[in-house]
This record gives C-alpha cells, structure tokens and sequence, in this order.
C-alpha cells in the first residue's frame, strides 16, 4: 500500500520536458508545478540557445459549462 506522502514526494522530483526544436520548452513536475528556476510553461528562446525568456509560469482559468464552474489551472 502506497502512503500518500510518498506519491506526493515522487510527484514533485518526476519532471517532463516538451521541446519545440527552435530552443524554447516547456518542463514542469508531473504534478503541474514548477519547482526549479529553469521550469516554465512556456520558456521562449530569443536567441538560441543561451538567450531564454520564462515567459508564461502559470495558468489560472474558469470554465463554465451550463452554469457549471470548473477551475482549469497549471
């Protein structure tokens, strides 16, 4: 049996990273949150590849659906 605190712990050390072969990326925990200085939602390249511009750190967004709020957040 699986201790929450564990899944919790393995979540925030497991990271992804989504490139689009320009220099930018995207890279946050599997849990959606960006623990080191080098993640981002969105991590444009102006001069690749050592000039990076973090540029969106979070999305936080309201979906409404006949009448029905959901929050839709990164």
């Amino acid at each position: 049996m699986l201790r929450s605190g564990w899944i919790f712990g393995v979540g925030k050390r497991s990271v992804f990273l989504l490139t689009n072969g320009l220099g930018g990326y995207c890279s946050l925990t599997v849990m959606g949150n960006a623990a080191r200085n080098d993640q981002a939602l969105l991590m444009g390249a102006l001069k690749a590849p050592t000039v990076r511009e973090h540029l969106i750190s979070n999305v936080w967004e309201t979906l409404e659906v006949d009448g029905e709020e959901t929050e839709l957040f990164s």
